[in-house]
């Protein structure tokens, strides 16, 4: 809605070419002509029409999709309207282009101020319900986003208490590893004797026995050497048996 000009021209150069830049602006508005509208629109320099070429270029901004910059404009206007109809397109217009921006809770308020203005107007009233909608969407987006938020940060805390209670209960195991395993120490080391018992049971070396022990060793030992040696006799016996002579 295209805010048209009104006022009578003034006498000085400075009138005449604001207003003449304004009623080109309009002429080229009306023909969707959008940037070259804003261009006319951008020359008003006379401060009785500056309000009327702020109003008109939002809605040049705003038919380009260029939503904030649109919004600005409609607000350094709207001080300066003091027609109630007209004031009341111009809150209309901000709240569309607030919307538009993503801010539905500040379009909701120049849509209010619109319907005081026109209570009447059925655009107002749809884009109202519509800035309530898009808003109470928002506020569920921003809690679910607080409560992922809030779990990321509960599971990252937990896990230190996780890795901790772990350990408690592997401390019981090794506890009960070093009872059933009295040739290790309390630090987890074989004893220095064990370990030089390995270390010659490893080498062959002859550990400290005694007499009985060694007696019998001996004893053990004769008699497997005596099962070898008649193995090896019998082998040996049956090696040269010798073959029929056909």
């Amino acid at each position: 809605m295209v805010f048209m000009a009104i006022f009578c021209v003034g006498a000085s150069v400075l009138a005449q070419d604001s207003h003449k830049h304004l009623m080109e602006g309009d002429r080229l508005y009306l023909q969707d002509n959008f940037q070259e509208a804003e261009d006319r629109y951008r020359r008003v320099t006379e401060e009785e029409k500056k309000a009327q070429a702020a109003y008109n270029l939002g809605n040049a901004l705003y038919q380009q999709g260029r939503y904030e910059e649109a919004a600005r404009q409609f607000e350094a206007a709207l001080p300066h309207i003091q027609e109630p109809k007209w004031k009341a397109d111009a809150h209309y217009n901000y709240g569309n282009a607030l919307l538009q921006s993503g801010d539905a809770q500040a379009s909701i308020e120049q849509y209010k101020n619109s319907l005081r203005l026109q209570p009447d107007d059925r655009d107002a009233k749809n884009n109202l319900l519509m800035a309530m909608a898009m808003q109470q969407q928002q506020q569920q987006q921003q809690q679910q986003q607080q409560e992922q938020q809030q779990q990321d940060q509960d599971q990252q805390d937990q896990q230190p208490q996780d890795q901790q209670d772990q350990q408690q209960q592997d401390q019981p195991d090794q506890q009960q590893q070093n009872e059933e395993n009295p040739a290790e120490v309390q630090n987890g080391e074989p004893k220095e004797e064990e370990e030089q018992n390995e270390e010659n049971q490893e080498e062959g070396q002859p550990q400290n026995l005694t007499r009985d022990e060694a007696e019998k060793l001996l004893k053990v030992a004769g008699e497997e050497d005596a099962k070898v040696q008649s193995k090896l006799r019998k082998q040996d016996a049956k090696k040269q048996k010798p073959k029929k002579d056909w």
